[in-house]
């Protein structure tokens, strides 16, 4: 049975745990079916003890003092990332690599009609989208206007900031937006491209 975990932490806290498991924070990794002790070495060693069940996670435990006030921690997190690359009897996994996995399972003409399906509901994909496979003209200043603001909305959400592993994915989109006003530039279109320089540097 897959067991799935992201959702018992807040982003951030998930962020920091997946940077520590990169890192190489977890150290002593064992796993007995379905007990699992670690120990993650943060700002001092801490001890990590986690323990699963058919239908998921019975206990979370760890020593470092954000824990005991009922707060599931970046140790934990990590252990669990962890988790992700081993096999048990109870399999542990994060939401993006099981997606991914399933996604490679699929027929094309299932990915292309789920694909099709949130191009039609979710207007900041079709933007991402575009911006990344069209094969662009110029287009109006209003439109580009839009597409910043489409990107910004997007990677930003209603956490103000940019979450850990968007970093890669705003990257790339802000780099397609640079080349559009190199394009401008190209078309000696100087005021178009000075507007959209000051609204990408905005704070």
């Amino acid at each position: 049975m897959t067991i799935l975990f992201e959702h018992l932490f807040r982003d951030h806290i998930l962020q920091r745990g997946y940077s520590y498991f990169q890192d190489g924070a977890v150290h002593n990794l064992k796993r007995d079916r379905n007990q699992i002790w670690a120990t993650v070495q943060g700002s001092e060693d801490y001890t990590v003890y986690i323990e699963l069940k058919d239908d998921g996670i019975e206990v979370l435990e760890c020593s470092c003092p954000y824990f005991p006030d009922s707060h599931n921690c970046k140790h934990l997190a990590a252990v669990l990332y962890a988790l992700d690359e081993e096999d048990g009897e109870l399999e542990v996994r994060s939401d993006l690599s099981l997606s991914l996995e399933i996604l490679e399972s699929l027929p094309q003409e299932d990915i292309i009609d789920f694909f099709g399906r949130e191009l039609q509901i979710n207007e900041a994909l079709r933007t991402r989208f575009l911006s990344m496979y069209q094969e662009r003209g110029i287009l109006s200043e209003s439109l580009y206007l839009r597409q910043i603001d489409s990107v910004f909305r997007f990677h930003l959400g209603s956490s103000g900031y940019i979450e850990y592993d968007e970093v890669d994915a705003f990257s790339s989109d802000v780099n397609a937006i640079i080349s559009s006003i190199q394009e401008l530039i190209d078309k000696e279109e100087y005021t178009s491209a000075c507007t959209l320089t000051q609204l990408l540097a905005r704070p």
